[in-house]
């Protein structure tokens, strides 16, 4: 068996015991105020990278 192979194998059982515990794990409880929190500040820092990229000599 090449080390591709066990790597690939590794890691798909990795991901399936993840998937497993994902599954089984108790959804968290919704904090409203939080993800709009959250929100504003992701939509503000896209706001900023997407000007930054506009403005001249930005790094895009």
């Amino acid at each position: 068996m090449s080390d591709i192979t066990a790597s690939e194998r590794r890691l798909t059982a990795a991901l399936d015991r993840l998937d497993r515990l994902l599954e089984t794990a108790p959804a968290p409880a919704a904090d409203a105020g939080l993800i709009a929190r959250l929100t504003g500040e992701r939509d503000a820092a896209l706001a900023r990278a997407e000007a930054a990229e506009q403005a001249p000599g930005g790094d895009a």
